[in-house]
């Protein structure tokens, strides 16, 4: 008894739909990157707002003063004379258009801060365009916990963004908010980011 093929012909119908077109199918952009600074700003720029008038003295570049991953990291500094201050990282990243994403960024703070009062603000954000800190949100302090002195401590700050209609342009920021006024130094190094869709 004869038995007829039935596969091939269904093969076939789903080639001739397109279904197995590579050319029809559109990946959307998923990121993971991490940063230690260890020849340069690895794309990272820097800012600073609530300065003052005159603009406070502050800083903000790459440093092998300290290190957490490596021999680098980068060196933030304020003379937060009007208590208001923020010096900040800010970076660009592309993904896709009209998108709900997650941003999750980790990273090591360099502080030596101790106990629970006259901490400053750790802040972050993502935004469709680059941040000028006053978008810069609250995502802890800069207390570096017991034991006192110069430490590393591990932090982290979880974002939603979605991307404008015609671009998937997304700007991460992430710095410090003087609170008080003192003049302070911190470090960042091993900036973790992580982009996922919602």
């Amino acid at each position: 008894m004869k038995r007829r093929l039935v596969f091939p012909p269904l093969i076939a119908a789903f080639l001739s739909a397109g279904v197995c077109d590579p050319g029809s199918l559109e990946v959307q952009p998923e990121l993971e990157d991490r940063f230690s600074f260890e020849g340069d700003l690895e794309g990272w720029s820097v800012g600073a707002s609530g300065l003052g008038e005159p603009p406070a003295p502050w800083g903000a570049s790459r440093s092998m003063e300290q290190a957490f991953a490596g021999s680098a990291s980068v060196s933030l500094s304020l003379e937060n004379t009007g208590g208001e201050g923020r010096v900040f990282l800010r970076r660009r990243f592309d993904a896709a258009p009209a998108t709900d994403y997650t941003v999750e960024v980790s990273f090591a703070l360099g502080t030596a801060d101790e106990g629970t009062t006259n901490l400053w603000n750790l802040v972050a954000g993502v935004s469709r365009e680059p941040p000028s800190g006053g978008g810069l949100v609250g995502v802890g302090d800069t207390g570096g916990g017991v034991g006192g002195g110069f430490q590393w401590v591990e932090k982290t700050a979880t974002l939603n963004l979605r991307t404008g209609p015609d671009s998937g342009r997304l700007w991460l920021g992430l710095g410090v908010w003087g609170t008080s006024p003192f003049t302070r130094q911190y470090f960042i190094d091993d900036v973790r980011v992580r982009i996922r869709r919602r």
